[in-house]
């Protein structure tokens, strides 16, 4: 039986595929299972086959729905995440399943990096570690040390996260409905349970920049982009609406509540007929964001939404022009150079 079952989810994306499971296969220990859940057949399918990979196919479903066709046919009691488009370091699982040795530990998350697009061919020379330590956050700790699981992004990059699969007792119902976030679900889970979470400074897997990328979107036509963003913060609203329900009466309760009150807001502040939403901002939040912030700039910024739309037009054009430039910027300082 092996004690690491790694999901690789796939959706409509086929070109970086292989070099995602090879990532998988070429790992320093061999106590674990590779599960393939994907929407499309491909010849592939042969390669995952030779390689003792289990092959899952699916219909057009949401992520989260992904992430539970993986689960039902895994046997590990750790569960390891990659996306099609990411890869993990050669020492990826042997950390892993040292971590997991311990019984409390629920959910693991270490550090990544970004790449440009080309997959590198010296993944086992990559040694890189973040600016922050090693930390094991109990669960008495964990409002405490919200803030710095923020700041290190332990809830996000489904490919850094390693959770034991009891977390997903009773969950099902809910996570069936999640959209695309379901790493920050999985964040909370562990946040609910007893169990500890793990911050680990090490970079363990590589998250790559290229064209597709549903968080890191790239495109140049600026209509493109107030579609996506509409697009992208409503199912958002969706996922964490979910997850408010799920963690209901918890100390966590806030910290989600205030996340849709800024999307709501920020859908408000887009240009017709793009913050025509369901979500729509009530004057009732906007008081409650200024009470929280107590900023009179932020405050007068999300009153733009009250503007004339060709007001509006023109000052997220500057949201677009400063998102680009940041994703610029991120391409520019990826430490993972292509090799030739």
């Amino acid at each position: 039986m092996p004690f690491i079952s790694v999901i690789v989810t796939a959706h409509n994306r086929r070109e970086y595929l292989r070099d995602a499971v090879d990532s998988v296969l070429n790992q320093t220990i061999d106590d674990y299972e590779i599960i393939v859940v994907k929407n499309f057949k491909d010849e592939i399918d042969d390669y995952l086959k030779e390689n003792g990979v289990k092959s899952v196919l699916v219909g057009d479903q949401t992520q989260g729905m992904d992430v539970i066709s993986g689960l039902k046919e895994a046997r590990g009691e750790v569960i390891s995440f990659l996306d099609d488009d990411d890869l993990f370091l050669p020492r990826k699982l042997e950390k892993v399943k040292e971590v997991f040795q311990d019984d409390n530990v629920g959910h693991y998350h270490n550090a990544y990096e970004n790449f440009l697009d080309k997959t590198p061919n010296n993944l086992d020379k990559i040694h890189i570690k973040k600016d922050y330590d090693y930390t094991i956050i109990d669960n008495q700790e964990k409002v405490k040390k919200f803030k710095f699981m923020m700041n290190t992004e332990t809830e996000i990059n489904s490919s850094s996260i390693s959770i034991r699969r009891s977390l997903f007792n009773n969950s099902f119902s809910y996570l069936e409905k999640i959209n695309h976030a379901v790493d920050v679900f999985m964040f909370y889970l562990a946040l609910m349970s007893e169990k500890k979470i793990v911050v680990d400074p090490e970079v363990l897997t590589l998250y790559r920049i290229h064209s597709n990328n549903t968080w890191f979107y790239m495109n140049d036509d600026f209509e493109n982009w107030l579609e996506h963003k509409k697009s992208y913060m409503e199912k958002e609203i969706e996922d964490y609406i979910t997850m408010l329900n799920m963690i209901k009466s918890s100390s966590f309760e806030i910290f989600i509540k205030e996340y849709i009150l800024d999307l709501k807001l920020r859908l408000a502040r887009l240009p017709s007929p793009y913050n025509n939403s369901k979500y729509k901002a009530t004057i009732k939040d906007y008081i409650a964001y200024y009470n929280r912030y107590k900023s009179l700039r932020s405050l007068l910024s999300n009153l733009t939404a009250f503007t004339p739309s060709f007001i509006r037009r023109k000052l997220v054009k500057k949201w677009y022009q400063d998102e680009r430039s940041s994703q610029e910027k991120i391409v520019q300082v990826s430490k993972i150079k292509n090799s030739t």
